[in-house]
């Protein structure tokens, strides 16, 4: 029975998932010969579940410019998530210094009948921490300390503890809608995602929160915490040395290539002193 392939089918590529399945087919029908140079179909067939076992992820990397471009993406999105552990660990570090200045500028702070803490602006007025004005009639009966803690002084540390949640949230954001999905995508063998699908996923990954542009995973850079460095999403699924596959006019010859990907640009600043309560403003 003489097997003819078809336009479709490249002799001289690694076949896709649903070519092994229809020669399998033909191996269990006992169809193929020595179409495959074995020496009956049941070697074929042998052959050919081996090939099958391949995930779709590990023969796409055989093709050099598909395992390039899939270990650029997967090495920036690996370098991204250890920028947003630098980022949350900076911010909580922050937030919590602030948070000791709040207490101490609360303790010292004037405050209503119903424990609202309040401040005395340059002008005269009293305003809560949310900047709503007091009365007169409510400040007749409120404590005020000699040493009141100023509305000039607080502000600005009420601002920046905003910022930081807002900041947090931000990275929250792009982690479960740009960083998890891309990962989840790299780490699906049985339907990678295709060229133009890695270049998407490239540009989503460096459309990233201001905040994380400030950071660069290093080696050097890396606190204890986070030495354990993973390996990339490319090293875990790249075959190494060749791919066991059916003879179609030769073996499917597996190569798996790395190449250097490009630094992230992502900077780390030496850290600004926190704990020390602003400056007034002049």
């Amino acid at each position: 029975m003489a097997i003819e392939f078809g336009a479709e089918f490249n002799t001289n590529a690694t076949p896709s998932q649903e070519m092994l399945f229809r020669l399998r087919a033909l191996a269990e029908n006992g169809a193929l010969g020595n179409t495959l140079g074995s020496r009956d179909d049941k070697d074929s067939a042998k052959q050919l579940d081996a090939a099958m076992a391949i995930s779709e992820l590990k023969r796409r990397l055989a093709d050099p410019e598909y395992a390039a471009l899939y270990t650029r993406v997967s090495e920036k999105l690996d370098n991204v998530y250890d920028a947003v552990a630098h980022a949350r660990e900076a911010l909580d570090k922050e937030q919590a210094d602030l948070d000791v200045i709040l207490t101490d500028m609360r303790s010292r702070a004037a405050t209503l009948n119903d424990g609202t803490h309040v401040y005395q602006r340059a002008d005269g007025a009293w305003l809560t921490e949310s900047g709503d004005e007091v009365s007169k009639d409510q400040m007749a009966q409120a404590d005020v300390p000699e040493d009141a803690t100023r509305w000039e002084d607080i502000q600005p540390v009420l601002k920046r503890s905003q910022e930081i949640d807002a900041e947090q949230a931000e990275i929250d954001d792009y982690e479960r809608n740009v960083l998890n999905p891309a990962k989840a995508r790299l780490e699906d063998e049985d339907n990678p995602p295709s060229a133009d699908e890695l270049a998407e996923i490239d540009d989503q990954i460096e459309n990233r929160p201001s905040i994380l542009r400030k950071f660069r995973f290093s080696n050097e850079q890396q606190n204890d915490d986070h030495a354990a460095i993973r390996r990339s999403a490319a090293d875990e699924h790249m075959p190494e040395g060749r791919i066991d596959a059916p003879n179609v006019n030769g073996q499917f010859a597996a190569a798996s290539t790395r190449s250097d990907a490009a630094d992230l640009d992502l900077d780390i600043p030496a850290r600004p002193a926190v704990g020390t309560a602003p400056a007034e403003p002049s």
